[in-house]
């Protein structure tokens, strides 16, 4: 069911939409992995865990849902756990079950924002005969510049 009265828009579509994917990212590639168990590709997400490991949580979503897992003691003590290893297997069973009946619900890319592939180590646009090269987003004002380019 839609929003009533949905809140208005406080970032740029194309800044909301590249921090969207770096979040992605932390399921696809990083500490949130254990979430590609379930096989979605519109979830993002943080895990976070405190110095000496005294509170560990994992926020998550995705354009329809969002949920947060924190353990932690009222009393500090540590958890002796990571937060991909305390609270992530928490938050994947509960979203397992409530996304288990909805599509996937990719944010649209924005106009203002472009694919460019680019040079890993220096971050600066690949050569066309660069063999080493990964694709990264951009907003179109902020496009890297070429060596030569000032």
């Amino acid at each position: 069911e839609k929003c009533r009265n949905p809140a208005p828009h406080i970032l740029e579509p194309g800044l909301a939409y590249l921090i969207n994917n770096v979040l992605q990212d932390v399921i696809q590639h990083g500490t949130g992995y254990q979430a590609k168990s379930l096989q979605r590709l519109d979830l993002a997400g943080k895990t976070g865990t405190t110095n000496d490991k005294m509170d560990a949580w994992f926020a998550g979503f995705n354009r329809d849902v969002v949920t947060t897992v924190w353990l932690g003691y009222d009393t500090p003590k540590s958890l002796h756990e990571y937060a991909a290893q305390a609270a992530l297997p928490i938050w994947t069973s509960y979203m397992g079950n409530v996304l288990k009946k909805m599509p996937n619900h990719l944010l649209p890319r924005p106009n203002s924002i472009v694919s460019m592939r680019i040079d890993p180590e220096t971050g600066r646009p690949a050569s066309h005969s660069q063999q080493k090269t990964i694709f990264e987003l951009f907003r179109e004002s902020s496009l890297p510049l070429l060596n030569n380019e000032r």
